[in-house]
C-alpha cells in the first residue's frame, strides 16, 4: 500500500502503468543504485507527472523506492491510496 496526496493518485498510477511495461526484476537487486536507472525513471516520471508542480524534489528517488517495493515486480501492484 502506498499513501499519496489525493491529487497525485492518478499520476502515481500512470507511472506504475508505464513502468510495468518494462522488466522490473532488476529493481529487486539490493545493490542497484538510483543513478544506474535515473534516466529511465525520469522518462517515466516525465510522462506521468506532466504538471511541473508535481515534480517535487526527490520525486525520482521516491519512484525508485516504489519500484523496489517487493510487490511492484509482481501482480497486483501495490495499491495507491489517496490521503
Amino acid at each position: 500500500m502506498v499513501l499519496v496526496y489525493g491529487d497525485e493518485k492518478e499520476h502515481y498510477e500512470a507511472f506504475l502503468k508505464q513502468a510495468s511495461k518494462a522488466d522490473l526484476r532488476r529493481f529487486a537487486d539490493p545493490g542497484l543504485q538510483y543513478g544506474a536507472v535515473q534516466a529511465e525513471i525520469e522518462d517515466w516520471r516525465n510522462e506521468s507527472f506532466t504538471d511541473e508542480r508535481k515534480r517535487a524534489s526527490g520525486l525520482g528517488v521516491n519512484l525508485f523506492n516504489l519500484l523496489r517495493h517487493p510487490r511492484t515486480g509482481r501482480r497486483p501492484v501495490a495499491a495507491i491510496l489517496p490521503i
